[in-house]
């Protein structure tokens, strides 16, 4: 939850991605990373941000569940479609592929029923 504090605290301040991004000396993509939980600000990045945001890195690390705005749950909300959109088309690959594993199968069994029924006839016709 520590993204959902820094886009809030973002917000709070004024400050555009970029600009935050310029004031940690890093690139707009690593504080969109942050924000989305997709990585961790390193020691130094959270001192700097609780520094910022004039807050305490005990605040900057603390979140509580009225501090979540609308515009993230809406994020929450859209994430879930995502999610279940995902795991619907998994759910459908799945069964294509275990479909196509059963149709293989059976192909398989066919073609060893061919071959047995050649053996056995070529044994017969040829006496053995």
């Amino acid at each position: 939850m520590l993204g959902i504090k820094i886009k809030m605290l973002r917000k709070e301040n004024g400050f555009s991605q970029e600009e935050l991004a310029n004031k940690l000396h890093t690139t707009r993509s690593t504080i969109s990373r942050y924000e989305r939980n997709i990585s961790v600000p390193t020691a130094a990045d959270l001192v700097a941000l609780s520094n910022i945001f004039d807050v305490s890195v005990e605040d900057l690390l603390s979140i509580e569940e009225n501090q979540i705005n609308t515009d993230d749950e809406d994020d929450l909300k859209k994430i879930s479609r995502e999610l279940s959109e995902i795991n619907t088309r998994l759910f459908r690959r799945e069964l294509l592929r275990n479909k196509l594993i059963f149709v293989i199968k059976i192909i398989a069994i066919c073609l060893l029923v061919f071959f047995v029924i050649t053996v056995v006839r070529f044994i017969y016709v040829n006496g053995c």
